[in-house]
């Protein structure tokens, strides 16, 4: 009769068992579903916020003026303007000749 008992009682736990391990993977599937989707949506969200700033930065450089170098033969390198190559063949100061 002991034994009788014991095993009904070892099958209602192993029963029991079944159960709560049917539970736990179905609550463990829903919480990696919504896992799942919560990194979706912080994907999408991520993305459109990068494509706005990627938007904004093209916008901002199309207003700005260009910061090109002038050409080579413009640019005065910080040298006197009388310098250039059109006055070279001219003397800049004429001194007067030394007597001896």
């Amino acid at each position: 009769m002991e034994d009788e008992k014991v095993g009904e009682v070892s099958d209602q736990v192993t029963e029991k068992i079944k159960e709560t391990a049917q539970e736990a993977g179905e609550c463990g599937k829903e919480v990696a579903q919504q896992a799942a989707e919560s990194a979706k949506q912080t994907a999408q969200d991520s993305g459109r916020q990068h494509a706005e700033e990627l938007k904004q930065t093209a916008q901002q450089r199309r207003r700005r003026p260009s910061r090109r170098r002038a050409p080579e033969s413009r640019r005065s390198c910080g040298r006197d303007p009388a310098l250039s190559a059109g006055s070279r063949s001219q003397p800049i100061l004429e001194l007067p000749a030394a007597d001896h």
